[in-house]
């Protein structure tokens, strides 16, 4: 709590994210939504995964219907070559070192080397969006 910001409205809302997301006794803790794994995926949620990828493929928010045919028809040809490959997956150097990277991270949190914040700062950076060029 000593790099908790001095606003109340802030502190209420921090407590309300602590209170029903975060502590043991939460609603909703983080063992229904949290999985702490190396995985490089940004998700873990199929579903979310899924309206991520849609989502990236239009520029308006009600596109034409012909347009949303063909943008899940894409997706839908992508499974399948995904599920046909799947046995020839090949794993890039970068993704494999970070999730090395991130597996260490991990080990180093729960044997109590690094704390809960050093832990949350050293793997936000490794999750910064992708620069293209």
């Amino acid at each position: 709590m000593t790099n908790a910001p001095r606003d109340a409205q802030i502190r209420a809302f921090c407590a309300y994210v602590f209170n029903n997301y975060i502590c043991s006794t939460a609603r909703y803790p983080p063992r229904l939504w949290a999985k702490c794994v190396a995985s490089v995926s940004r998700t873990t949620n199929a579903c979310e995964s899924m309206h991520s990828k849609l989502n990236g493929m239009f520029y308006h928010s009600h596109p034409h219907i012909f347009l949303l045919i063909d943008a899940l028809l894409e997706i839908q040809e992508r499974a399948y070559s995904k599920m046909l490959s799947v046995t020839i997956t090949k794993q890039f150097k970068r993704s494999r070192d970070k999730e090395i990277f991130i597996q260490r991270t991990i080990d180093d949190f729960e044997e109590g080397k690094i704390t809960s914040i050093e832990y949350v700062k050293i793997l936000s950076r490794k999750f910064l969006p992708n620069k293209r060029k």
